[in-house]
């Protein structure tokens, strides 16, 4: 008599899931379970760091706002500005400084340091002071300064103009 092939000898090992014991059913949903869940957390904290991008992350010069640890690219304090650049100027109401390796802006009985930084046009002076977030930046040969809390949205401040230092400095 010849032997027939048991049929369960040859069971398949990706037997549908009604057919694996409830051992298997459970490990792999649990298994799916805590991808899914992983990958959930993964999104949301991407989502999360575009909308709220940290301050300590690295961003384009163009898009950083000055942190409050960090101070912006500021040129390393020189003993004076450059040969072109006038060290007073004076203006409605304010005089602006190069005292200590700082630029002092007094306006109002109240004194404000600026920090120079690299200007990118050789025709201005940029400053950044720290205490307030606020940069300012004005001609080197006199005329409208300006402000800015970004870099991006300039506001028209106060007109300075060179002069010599005044007699009792």
């Amino acid at each position: 008599m010849e032997q027939q092939p048991d049929d369960n000898a040859n069971t398949d090992r990706t037997a549908a899931p009604e057919q694996q014991p409830a051992l298997f059913k459970s490990v792999n949903g649990w298994i799916a379970g805590a991808t899914g869940v992983v990958i959930a957390l993964g999104g949301l904290a991407t989502a999360w760091n575009q909308i709220f991008p940290s301050r300590t992350e690295e961003q384009p010069a163009a898009l950083a706002a000055p942190a409050d640890a960090e101070q912006p690219a500021a040129v390393e304090p020189a003993a004076a500005p450059a040969d072109d650049v006038p060290v007073y100027y004076e203006g409605d109401g304010a005089t602006l400084e190069f005292v200590d390796n700082q630029w002092i802006l007094t306006t109002d009985g109240k004194s404000y340091e600026y920090k120079e930084m690299l200007s990118p046009s050789e025709d201005r002076v940029l400053a950044y002071d720290k205490a307030n977030d606020e940069y300012l930046r004005w001609p080197v040969k006199g005329g409208m300064s300006e402000t800015s809390k970004d870099e991006a949205n300039w506001t028209n401040w106060i007109n300075l103009d060179p002069t010599d230092l005044p007699a009792d400095e």
